[in-house]
């Protein structure tokens, strides 16, 4: 959300109030919480500010070269988006750069639209719009790396993926190397697949939940939910063992069930992420062996006031032998749907 800078004058006995904003200096906590490099214009940078109080964005500004640098200290392009002196984000929120020519979920939400966004081989920097220090970078300020980066032990993911911040997280760094890091555990981004929007426009997006296995070989009990003893049902795992930020991944079956997760209006649900196997494997024959198979005349799936709702690698069937009112899925009021 942005708003404009305004002041108000308040006339009191024998002097005058001003009352405006108390924005702060150039604050290490205001950083990319994440970046997307798809198909076509489908590309995004995200800011995030995680200081304690309301920022200018006019106080910073994004450097950036293209496919590399022309030497190893220098940008090509310093100072190269600027924004409005008034363009205010408030904390914890956060405010999103966009290609204009992206698919509508991402200009949904943008704040601000340009061409000038990276290819995957092109470093970024947020910087101090006044000193041009490096507060946040992705990428190496160099050479051409090529096709781009690598992040968290996945080759080139700067490139054809999305990349967010991890939760704990807490300001930018200058150093690319410590920050795209080698593996899953020391690199501080979550690489996610192409076209991977769910998390646009809030941050922390990815929270690092647990993954809630089903089985049709497993026992509905308060324990189950681990890989050694899983639950039985969905509908069981959702109602009562099913975290916030976990995922429930299904084992290959049948599963007749009509599954709910909703809630009344003026309230909100976690998010509910369904996956099958295919979520590890990659295999496509997961999907089809994975089946929920709706039982009564209602929605195989129903969810309503929910944060976000995810379905991968799953196949849903009616269970009717003719199409009849309110089958298939039904999902209402959720800020994110993956399907």
């Amino acid at each position: 959300m942005i708003r404009i800078l305004t002041l108000a004058f308040f006339f009191l006995t024998n002097f005058i109030l001003l009352n405006t904003f108390l924005i702060g200096q150039v604050s290490p906590n205001v950083f990319f919480s994440e970046i997307s490099e798809g198909t076509s214009s489908n590309k995004y940078l995200e800011i995030f500010n995680g200081s304690d109080s309301d920022i200018d964005l006019s106080q910073y500004a994004i450097s950036r070269c293209t496919n590399g640098c022309d030497d190893d200290s220098n940008w090509d392009y310093p100072f190269i988006i600027t924004f409005e002196e008034g363009t205010i984000v408030s904390t914890g929120d956060v405010f999103v750069i966009a290609h204009p020519n992206a698919d509508s979920v991402i200009l949904f939400q943008a704040d601000y639209l340009t061409h000038l966004l990276s290819n995957g081989n092109d470093v970024t920097g947020l910087v101090n719009a006044s000193s041009g220090e490096i507060i946040d970078i992705i990428g190496d300020i160099g050479p051409d790396p090529g096709q781009g980066w690598d992040v968290a032990g996945i080759t080139e993911a700067t490139r054809d993926h999305t990349l967010v911040r991890k939760s704990w997280v807490e300001q930018g760094n200058s150093d690319w190397i410590s920050s795209a890091g080698t593996n899953v555990t020391n690199s501080e981004w979550i690489v996610l697949s192409i076209h991977t929007w769910d998390y646009l426009g809030l941050h922390p997006g990815v929270q690092e939940g647990e993954f809630i296995y089903v089985s049709m070989s497993g026992l509905d009990q308060i324990q189950c939910g681990v890989l050694e003893s899983p639950c039985n049902t969905i509908q069981y795992a959702i109602d009562n063992i099913k975290g916030p930020w976990d995922t429930i991944i299904i084992d290959n079956g049948t599963y007749n069930e009509n599954l709910i997760y909703t809630a009344e209006d003026g309230t909100n649900l976690p998010s509910l992420k369904l996956a099958s196997n295919f979520h590890f494997t990659g295999d496509s024959s997961d999907i089809y062996s994975t089946v929920i198979m709706g039982q009564n005349n209602g929605y195989i799936i129903n969810c309503q006031n929910i944060a976000s709702f995810s379905i991968s690698g799953i196949t849903l069937e009616g269970g009717f032998s003719s199409y009849q009112n309110n089958d298939g899925l039904y999902v209402e009021n959720a800020n994110h749907i993956t399907l």
